[in-house]
């Protein structure tokens, strides 16, 4: 069977077994420079809330006008959303609007809060999506304060920082915000070991590396037989080295990642209210408000994901969907 109509095979029953592809091709000296200026972010970030949360100093009006305005400018956007990290009760929504966030900080703490981050921050891959560059930061966050005037400290969340920046063609890195906030509990950076050629995701999912190279895409007569218009002609094609994931991604994996993603709609971009998955007695099934993969078919490879469904998994582990270039290239044992 020929690798094109291997695709469209996988594509049609909707038994797409994709893969991801770590595709930012920076530098060291670029990296250092993000990792620089990502720390700088974060800095800023917890300067400010400091800031907001200090009654002790400034009025109420100061931390409102003065410097909620101050903190909104280290965000993307006015609508970022932020994880709830001030409910001790965990009582509200575990993620709110930036607004919403500075309004609860200067409700809940009237008497006060601060913040610290504790240990060194822990960088994730940097990623292109939606012509946007991103990188993630994880960081342990520690509260102290009154909230409803009742005591709180110690209070440790693991926070992922994903932060956006501009990249020019000449490689210069700036205007760098936070694009949102969430939850780092249960997700860790890509760990790469470049002695090794193997990295592991969250969820256990273990990519391999394929070095590039130039291969003739396409189909040829002689080579697959009976090639179709559309598979035509055989070109050369040149790659840069990638990541693939050494399996399908299974039914538990993906149910696992619905469940940390909080919803089986794509949340945000140009594609957001798709529908990412549909269940299936071979599949996943929602029980409640979770997600579970069948009895049975734990590792089975997921079944019945949309486009959607693939593209946003892996951009939520900082990867895409691998290009027709690349999957062939791949496919073929290049």
């Amino acid at each position: 069977m020929k690798v094109s109509r291997f695709i469209a095979l996988f594509f049609c029953c909707m038994f797409f077994c994709f893969v991801q592809v770590l595709q930012a091709q920076i530098s060291s000296e670029q990296k250092s420079i993000i990792h620089q200026k990502a720390k700088q972010l974060l800095e800023n970030y917890h300067q400010y809330i400091n800031l907001l949360g200090d009654s002790e100093n400034l009025s109420f009006e100061e931390r409102e006008q003065y410097i909620a305005a101050s903190f909104r400018e280290q965000f993307y956007r006015a609508n970022c959303l932020l994880y709830n990290d001030l409910d001790p009760e965990e009582k509200t929504s575990k993620n709110l609007p930036l607004n919403t966030y500075i309004n609860y900080l200067l409700l809940w703490y009237n008497q006060g809060v601060s913040a610290k981050f504790i240990g060194e921050p822990r960088f994730g891959n940097v990623f292109r999506q939606d012509g946007n560059w991103y990188i993630s930061v994880f960081v342990k966050k520690e509260v102290r304060g009154y909230y409803m005037n009742r005591k709180v400290q110690n209070r440790q969340y693991d926070l992922e920082f994903r932060l956006t920046f501009n990249r020019s063609d000449k490689g210069v890195i700036s205007e760098m915000k936070i694009a949102e906030i969430g939850s780092g509990k249960g997700s860790t950076p890509a760990v790469e070991d470049n002695r090794a050629e193997t990295r592991t995701l969250p969820n256990g999912i273990k990519l391999i590396k394929v070095e590039g190279g130039t291969f003739l895409m396409g189909c040829d007569e002689q080579r697959d037989g009976n090639c179709q218009d559309n598979e035509k002609p055989v070109h050369s094609v040149t790659l840069t080295d990638f990541w693939l994931s050494e399996t399908e991604i299974t039914n538990a994996q993906y149910a696992a990642f619905l469940n940390e993603y909080g919803s089986d709609m794509v949340k945000k971009g140009e594609h957001k209210g798709q529908k990412m998955i549909h269940e299936d007695v071979w599949g996943v099934k929602k029980v409640g408000n979770n997600w579970q993969p069948q009895s049975g078919f734990e590792n089975h490879p997921v079944v019945f994901v949309t486009w959607y469904g693939a593209s946003e998994f892996c951009r939520f582990y900082g990867g895409s969907l691998p290009s027709e270039a690349q999957w062939e290239y791949a496919a073929r044992g290049q």
